[in-house]
């Protein structure tokens, strides 16, 4: 088998990293019992270790309505098995309500 050769600017395409995240969290307090602030962090901390490595790339945050109160998406557009996107062509990296948690540093 040949040897796979990676380039050395293989990091440096251009691309969209969609967040989609919670917002407006003080008008759902009552029955969600999360701070916007967290979210905010996560948002923020992800997308600084995303462009150290990918400095080329958008960073789109709520390009969407989030699905659910306390949720944090992660996904690319048009990128990814096509059989693993959905109907929007989004392919998901990351998904809260999926993991109970916030991606990890």
């Amino acid at each position: 088998m040949g040897e796979i050769v990676i380039p050395d600017e293989w990091n440096l395409g251009d691309f969209e990293l969609n967040i989609n995240r919670c917002s407006g969290c003080n008008a759902h307090f009552h029955y969600s019992r999360h701070s916007e602030d967290e979210y905010i962090q996560a948002f923020n901390d992800l997308g600084d270790q995303v462009l150290q490595v990918f400095p080329k790339i958008s960073l789109v945050g709520n390009y969407e309505k989030v699905p659910s109160l306390g949720e944090f998406e992660v996904y690319v557009r048009c990128l990814g098995f096509k059989h693993q996107r959905d109907h929007f062509d989004r392919f998901f990296l990351f998904r809260k309500s999926l993991r109970n948690r916030f991606p990890e540093k």
